[in-house]
């Protein structure tokens, strides 16, 4: 039956080729891109995250782009909510369902089903609000070590959301929903890393300052600008580091960012990897065709 089309989910770290093969997948099989990502949710931020460009998005509809300002909150729980309204739409289409991105949590949580437990409360939240992040990470190494090696450490909004799961991981089912086709994407160490620094090189060229600079001036410094490369360039647009040091630092940043990615999907044993995108096509070609 048409509804029984299953999910297919590719995931892997940040510019191993994921958004290239989903295109490919939804143009090829009809089929319609859901993105897990935790930053390409807020409007505004598009080059920097690598957000699918205008002509993408007219080739192939996109789902859960541009969901909320930076500076609003959008949890785990929302993402869950909105993918699962997402996949049963395009399912009673007759369309093909492609989750994809680098968002560990995200993917997992919708795929496996969590049963995510209520948001801290206020008083707590407020006393982790009023931490620095060498507070939150000193706490979070304590109650959860395991966590503490694979959340980004610059990124207080994260290191608050790890303190409050710690202790109460999530239940979840054991076999994936919507027999799932999930495959990975890993590409050798030396071709991510290049991979890494021609996206960035491109993101500066196509306007990543000026838009950098457009989302300070509307939003202010708000969380969501602190992660690669908008901090960077922040620290640029500030004067204290030049534009081929925001560059480095960029680079340095996305290859450790990319290297917790790949901790956090390698736990997982029902991913497929693949060392680039056309072997993952014939894999998901292989078994859509059957």
């Amino acid at each position: 039956m048409v509804a029984n089309r299953p999910l297919v989910v590719i995931v892997g770290p940040t510019a191993s080729g994921k958004s290239a093969l989903s295109l490919r997948i939804a143009q090829q099989f009809d089929g319609e891109i859901i993105c897990a990502d935790s930053r390409t949710i807020y409007t505004g931020m598009d080059i920097g995250t690598a957000k699918p460009s205008g002509a993408d998005q007219t080739a192939v509809r996109h789902w859960l782009l541009d969901q909320v300002e930076p500076g609003k909150a959008y949890s785990v729980a929302e993402f869950k909510q909105a993918a699962t309204a997402a996949v049963n739409d395009i399912r009673s289409r007759g369309k093909l369902s492609i989750l994809v991105g680098g968002s560990g949590l995200y993917i997992d949580a919708f795929i496996y089903d969590y049963q995510l437990g209520s948001q801290a409360a206020d008083e707590e939240r407020q006393r982790l609000d009023a931490l620095n992040l060498e507070q939150l990470q000193a706490e979070l190494q304590l109650v959860d070590p395991a966590e503490y090696q694979n959340v980004d450490l610059s990124n207080k909004r994260r290191l608050i959301r790890a303190i409050e799961r710690a202790g109460e991981r999530p239940k979840k089912r054991k076999k994936a929903l919507y027999q799932a086709i999930i495959v990975g994407i890993s590409p050798s160490p030396e071709q991510l890393y290049t991979n890494i620094v021609q996206r960035n090189q491109i993101m500066l060229k196509n306007g990543l300052i000026e838009e950098t600079q457009r989302l300070l001036d509307r939003y202010g410094a708000v969380e969501a600008l602190n992660t690669v490369p908008y901090k960077q360039v922040i620290e640029h647009i500030k004067g204290d580091i030049t534009a081929e040091q925001a560059l480095e630092q960029m680079d340095i940043k996305d290859r450790q960012l990319a290297k917790r990615q790949y901790t956090w999907f390698k736990r997982n044993p029902d991913i497929t990897w693949y060392n680039d995108g056309d072997s993952a096509f014939a894999h998901l070609e292989a078994i859509l065709e059957a």
